[in-house]
């Protein structure tokens, strides 16, 4: 039986995720998503913002680990037992679901996802108004605290959304600049990697993509093998440089033309610079640990808002602030839009961008 004690246990810095029936059950994602449904009943009571008539609107969405599926259909029957109307977009990355939410005025949005564990993980990421991720120290602390029994306001509607095809059109605005520059890139998610491939075609980007086995990043967040082998490709093919993208498509790190790994700091420096061509005298978001190492270089002199690197929190400061760009210690870029654009694939453009400019080499 699941206790909250248990599953309290369950929570990481961006989301849930425990051993598929072993540490996390469908139990656990009925409890969870009826807190999480219940929070959208408790702030319209407070603000009087009133629920539609057909309940709040939440998108559901899954990656392809074979149990995110049954996860996902656990999460839509939760969400509709509480009077939430489920909006499925079937198979989506990370950044393709927060699109989603966003492109669809969804009050809010579940993913069934095991992105950064091993094999056998599963797990739940949360978004709220505009794509906006659940993190610890902010929406996650709150769904922590708010477990409770079971919630029944009757069954609401379902219905169904390719959110693949919109999210792609908007990935083209990042790929604008022309590039002779070749890159190999690494990930272990087979639809990221088939997105590379059309991103690469339609874009006309020399690209190798890398097909790295599914496993659990280390302490820093990072698969330290997978690197490697990208290393290796760069060097056999000579290319301009090399990237990692993680499972879920977000968090990235850089590798030069001789298969070094950038430090994120020295990456997060060329990203803000060529932000920055766009928007001169524009605010950068960044966290703590990036704001200390560039203080004396690329952001002196520069309007600066920092905050503690949450995917929340650095997603709210980017709104706040209007920044031209927010970038952060563990290899996340944030760029303005409608959704705000936290993704791999727009990392992938911005560094290409940079390489189009210069005869220097990364």
């Amino acid at each position: 039986p699941s206790s909250p004690s248990r599953t309290a246990r369950l929570f990481t810095a961006d989301g849930v995720r425990g051993v598929y029936r072993n540490e996390l059950t469908h139990a656990d994602v009925e409890r969870l998503v009826t807190a999480f449904a219940g929070g959208l009943w408790e702030e319209a009571a407070a603000t009087g913002s009133g629920v539609p008539a057909r309940g709040f609107p939440v998108v559901v969405g899954y990656d392809d680990r074979p149990w995110s599926v049954p996860v996902a259909v656990a999460a839509g029957e939760a969400l509709r037992r509480t009077g939430c109307e489920t909006i499925d977009v079937g198979l989506v990355t990370g950044p393709a679901f927060r699109f989603a939410v966003s492109h669809l005025d969804a009050a809010a949005g579940v993913l069934a996802t095991g992105a950064g564990g091993g094999p056998a993980v599963a797990g739940l990421d949360f978004a709220g108004k505009a794509g906006r991720p659940l993190s610890t120290g902010g929406g996650l602390d709150r769904l922590k605290e708010s477990f409770s029994g079971r919630m029944n306001r009757g069954g609401a509607g379902r219905r169904e959304f390719d959110a693949n095809i919109p999210y792609e059109a908007s990935l083209w605005r990042h790929f604008q600049s022309s590039s002779i520059a070749s890159c190999v890139v690494g990930t272990s998610s087979p639809l990221v990697h088939q997105r590379l491939e059309r991103v690469a075609k339609e874009a006309s980007i020399s690209l190798t993509v890398v097909e790295l086995p599914r496993r659990a990043v280390d302490a820093t967040g990072i698969d330290t093998a997978g690197i490697s082998r990208i290393a290796a490709a760069v060097a056999r093919s000579g290319a301009t440089f090399g990237m990692w993208l993680d499972e879920d498509g977000t968090r990235f790190r850089v590798l030069d033309e001789r298969g070094r790994t950038l430090p994120v700091a020295d990456v997060a420096g060329i990203l803000i610079e060529d932000a920055l061509t766009d928007r001169p005298g524009a605010t950068v978001v960044v966290d703590w640990e990036i704001g200390d190492r560039l203080c004396e270089t690329v952001l002196r002199r520069r309007e600066v808002a920092r905050c503690n690197g949450s995917a929340e929190s650095m997603t709210i400061s980017m709104a706040d602030h209007a920044a031209a760009v927010g970038v952060d210690s563990a290899g996340r870029l944030w760029l303005p839009g409608q959704p705000l654009a936290c993704d791999g694939l727009a990392a992938l453009a911005r560094v290409l961008r940079a390489l189009a400019g210069t005869d220097t080499p990364l």
